[in-house]
């Protein structure tokens, strides 16, 4: 994505207001015509219907005035189709400068390449009617002409109820009188006037359309790309498993750097202010996007995206309580989504930190649904489960209530399944295992979340002695 994009989007509004004041005078024209036109079917509807007897007049009034209506209205969409074929916008051809004079050639491309337009099957059936139509217009003037006379013969005759042999043109012309000429007239006025003003609102309107959100999906995808960027990623791996990983910020790309300068005036919906406060914090600019996007999430609260960068920002200021609040939302609301797992394993971890139970309680329900996805099944999520019912048995006074019971056996069932997973006592994680079971092995103090279950025979025989008892 380039600034080129950028630049032609807000040169829009310009071109278009531009464009829209010289079609303002085209259509006023239009209405003037067709006002005059229809004026001058009721006058000649009425002065006509004057020379009928008073039981005729109004009944040949109203009739001549609707046949010649419905004449005007046919002849105008046909003009209409025509125009229609005539305007549809092409695909521009690709051109780039050559040689010294600038000059231009078709088929090598530029950067400032103009673009617009999907539907190319309906460019090429345009293009071939129009082709067909021109030629046997070309061809066929004459006996096209002769047609719409003839149209115009036959409501003539039928307004005034006379009837007529086809092949005997003298006679329809004789017959016809006034009438035939005055609706060959509306036939031709119509049909021009139409396929003109047609042609000019489809070449302006429906291009200005096309281009319009052509630079909407343009402006669109580069804050999407600044939105689904991190914020900031762990600097590096920490010591030990139970240690928070740092975190830096992600340095900012091309795209950054337009919306950098972009005002905020301009933004509109959640995902332009959210893209554009990803921007600014990556670019250090932390106070402007921190508060662009907590207005980006009060405006659209089930956006994923915007959860995680908020999250990655509360995470990088060391917030890790509201880092733990926004990781629980996006599960919510996506459960299974990869980037979502990969922040809440972390968060999980950030959970066990903060104080209890609030801590604990939110360590469970990450883990619980990290549990459920089969893709995250892994031996240090069932871990630090353990570690947040043994923090949760630790927290209840009362070691025989229900709920102390229960966190008592969810515990024992996450750490048996991380012998089951992992049956080497020498690795990494069940050397952490045996860590906060049992400080003395050369545990964090502050670690110590299945230490409450030290004196359990059934804890120490899977931990200690690795035995599953199968």
């Amino acid at each position: 994505m380039t600034s080129r994009n950028l630049v032609s989007s807000e040169s829009y509004d310009r071109i278009r207001q531009n464009i829209l004041m010289g079609l303002g005078s085209v259509e006023r024209s239009v209405k003037l015509s067709i006002s005059i036109i229809f004026i001058m079917i009721l006058m000649l509807s009425i002065s006509i219907g004057t020379m009928k007897t008073a039981t005729e007049a109004f009944p040949f009034v109203l009739k001549y005035f609707s046949v010649a209506s419905m004449v005007a209205v046919a002849a105008a969409s046909l003009g209409g189709v025509l125009g229609f074929l005539f305007g549809i916008p092409r695909l521009l051809q690709k051109y780039a400068t050559s040689g010294d004079d600038g000059a231009l050639e078709p088929g090598a491309k530029r950067e400032t390449d103009p673009f617009f337009m999907t539907n190319t099957s309906l460019e090429e059936v345009s293009d071939w009617l129009t082709k067909i139509i021109i030629g046997i217009g070309l061809v066929q003037f004459n006996t096209i002409v002769e047609y719409l006379h003839t149209s115009s013969v036959y409501a003539a005759v039928f307004i005034e109820n006379k009837s007529f042999n086809i092949p005997d043109k003298e006679k329809i012309a004789v017959e016809a009188g006034v009438s035939s000429s005055f609706i060959f007239s509306i036939i031709v006025s119509c049909l021009i006037l139409s396929c003109l003003f047609v042609y000019l609102e489809t070449r302006t309107r429906l291009t200005l359309m096309f281009l319009g959100m052509e630079a909407v999906n343009n402006d669109a995808s580069i804050f999407e790309t600044a939105l689904s960027r991190p914020l900031a990623v762990e600097d590096k791996k920490p010591e030990s498993q139970t240690d928070l990983a740092p975190t830096s910020l992600v340095r900012p790309d091309a795209n950054d750097k337009i919306l950098v300068d972009m005002a905020r005036s301009k933004l509109q919906s959640a995902t332009e202010i959210a893209g554009w406060a990803a921007a600014q914090f990556r670019a250090g600019r932390n106070h402007a996007g921190e508060m662009a996007l907590i207005d980006a999430r009060n405006n659209d609260p089930f956006n994923v995206e915007i959860l995680l960068r908020l999250a990655e920002l509360k995470r990088y200021k060391g917030d890790q309580e509201g880092f733990v609040d926004d990781i629980l939302d996006a599960l919510r609301l996506e459960p299974r989504r990869k980037d979502v797992m990969t922040l809440a394993r972390a968060a999980l971890l950030e959970a066990l930190y903060l104080p209890p139970p609030t801590g604990f309680e939110k360590a469970i329900r990450i883990a619980n649904k990290l549990e459920s996805a089969p893709d995250h099944k892994q031996p240090l999520i069932q871990l630090r489960r353990a570690a947040a019912f043994g923090q949760k048995f630790k927290y209840l006074n009362d070691k025989t209530l229900p709920e102390a019971i229960a966190a008592r056996e969810s515990a024992l069932a996450s750490v048996r399944k991380v012998v089951k997973m992992v049956c080497n006592p020498d690795d990494p994680v069940r050397k952490l295992l045996l860590k906060i079971y049992d400080v003395s092995q050369g545990g964090n103090p502050r670690d110590d979340d299945l230490a409450v279950f030290y004196n359990d025979p059934e804890f120490k025989k899977l931990i200690v002695d690795n035995d599953l008892g199968e």
